[in-house]
């Protein structure tokens, strides 16, 4: 109950277009009549028994749903790519897969910042300080973390260390991602490259500017 409680806090409205035919919204318009529903409320129903939602009409509907789902065309011969392994597999999903990309985007961020941080210092480690507070936390001194540029680059040498181990851990995970779905694909030719720049523009499309519309 929590966890449903949680979603219904996240319930708004989305924005998919749908490609009909005149005569089609009218069929739909009336199929969602015949129960004193509107369109919106209609597919509401039918998507929270097709995937589990967070509302549904009960097991039975699901279950009938899912078959209708197997039974289409689209289902019996899926094209296999990085997009259909994340949203099927059990052993990786897009969250996983986004996050590991973002968490290597940072980290090369933050390597190019260290890097140039020692080749160029200037004096802007003059301006990195942390605050002391006096007994009774009403004032604070200002006090410079650095107490020269040579202790400043040696600062920034120990953290491009820990940016590159941690880029080489966060890389294991995206190879580890990688093995699997290249045992997925079973032999099947592809560029992962190319793969990954289509399931994150995928990603982007369906998922991320979705969250982002209310």
């Amino acid at each position: 109950m929590k966890e449903q409680q949680t979603e219904i806090e996240t319930i708004n409205p989305r924005t998919y277009h749908l490609n009909l035919s005149d005569n089609d919204v009218k069929r739909l318009v009336l199929k969602a009549g015949e129960c004193n529903l509107n369109v919106s409320e209609l597919l509401e129903n039918f998507i929270g028994d097709l995937i589990s939602g967070t509302y549904s009409n009960g097991s039975d509907e699901r279950m009938y749903a899912n078959q209708w789902f197997d039974r289409c065309w689209f289902s019996f011969e899926p094209e296999n790519d990085l997009i259909q392994y994340l949203c099927s597999s059990w052993e990786s999903n897009f969250t996983d897969f986004m996050d590991i990309l973002e968490r290597i985007n940072d980290i090369e961020s933050d390597i190019k910042t260290a890097e140039n941080n020692i080749a160029n210092p200037g004096n802007r480690w003059k301006n990195i300080v942390y605050r002391v507070y006096n007994n009774d936390q009403t004032n604070y001194t200002c006090v410079p973390c650095y107490n020269s540029v040579e202790e400043y680059i040696e600062s920034e040498k120990q953290d491009l260390i820990d940016y590159k181990d941690a880029l080489q851990v966060t890389q294991e995970e995206l190879n580890d991602l990688q093995n699997s779905f290249r045992a997925y694909m079973n032999g099947k030719k592809y560029v992962w490259d190319q793969e990954v720049k289509k399931a994150v523009a995928w990603y982007k499309e369906n998922i991320s500017d979705k969250l982002e519309e209310h």
